[in-house]
């Protein structure tokens, strides 16, 4: 799923870059299209009625709702609310978890620079955008390639070791090469002189893509989140919080980092210096590194 979105996600610049050589207004009709066929599709999907009986722990939500909670056990909003926010606080108080979040949210952060690419190449190299756009996928087939074929290779070898330490080792060990790649591919795409130097500046940026499988294969590791604490109910789940813990942090890393990557792509523009945001973005990975190689398996 990572891989197709992936593909898709940097195949539509080039799709809307050919569509907008035709007519300009041509990208924005294509993506209204696309929308409305997305509509009878969502309604192909099965309703509860259509899913078997025997694949109820298939429909139970990942994250647990207080609103729910509280129906269910006929007590306040107010005290479901606080007993949900008082276990992911304990869940954060694992030092290991805590290091692991931060290290998403600076991963987070950081990534916020992909959405300049086409900007950044358009004006650096004086490309037009509808050039610009055909440029992209080339880091999309390096992404597709790599979660397609050569992860699955990784996590198949060490998910048959038998040994959860020898796996999360291995996630660790690969978080950090995705994290070092990630670090010398911002800052060679910041670094490019010329075209043909920004083009394995990509692919080198690309081999970091694979960091959010490894360090959720991480997160999902029972020596990440296994704490001696009480035996409510709700913290018999564990993952549950910690899902909800890594959404809440990546998509904060997210929120931070748009605009942050465009008040220092505005300001380099006034100072002629366009790799900015790139120069920035590998620091915090490098922020990121340094948090993570504080994790141990």
């Amino acid at each position: 799923m990572t891989a197709l979105t992936s593909v898709v996600g940097f195949l539509s610049p080039a799709i809307a870059s050919a569509a907008m050589t035709i007519k300009l207004s041509l990208p924005f009709w294509l993506g209204t299209v696309f929308l409305l066929l997305a509509f009878p599709t969502v309604l192909l999907l099965p309703v509860e009625g259509d899913v078997p009986d025997d694949t109820s722990e298939a429909r139970r939500p990942l994250i647990s709702s207080p609103t729910l909670k509280a129906q269910a056990s006929r007590t306040s909003l107010v005290t479901s609310v606080v007993d949900r926010a008082h276990a992911l606080v304990s869940a954060v108080g694992n030092f290991q978890l805590a290091l692991l979040l931060l290290s998403m949210f600076l991963t987070s952060l950081a990534s916020a620079d992909t959405k300049l690419l086409a900007q950044y190449i358009s004006k650096r190299y004086h490309w037009t955008f509808a050039s610009a756009g055909y440029l992209l996928p080339a880091k999309a087939f390096a992404n597709f390639f790599l979660l397609t074929f050569v992860v699955p290779l990784f996590l198949t070898t060490h998910g048959n070791s038998g040994s959860q330490s020898l796996s999360d080792s291995a996630n660790i060990r690969y978080a950090r090469f995705c994290l070092v790649s990630s670090v010398f591919g911002a800052l060679a795409i910041g670094l490019s002189s010329a075209i043909w130097v920004l083009v394995p500046s990509l692919v080198i940026y690309a081999l970091g893509v694979p960091l959010s499988i490894f360090t959720l294969s991480l997160a999902n590791s029972p020596n990440m989140w296994a704490r001696a604490a009480s035996s409510e109910a709700e913290t018999s789940d564990p993952q549950s919080h910690v899902f909800s813990i890594i959404m809440m942090v990546k998509t904060l890393g997210s929120l931070i980092g748009a605009p942050l990557m465009a008040a220092l792509w505005y300001h380099g523009i006034q100072a002629s210096l366009y790799g900015t945001p790139y120069l920035v973005s590998s620091l915090t990975y490098l922020a990121a590194w340094c948090v993570f190689w504080n994790i141990g398996a």
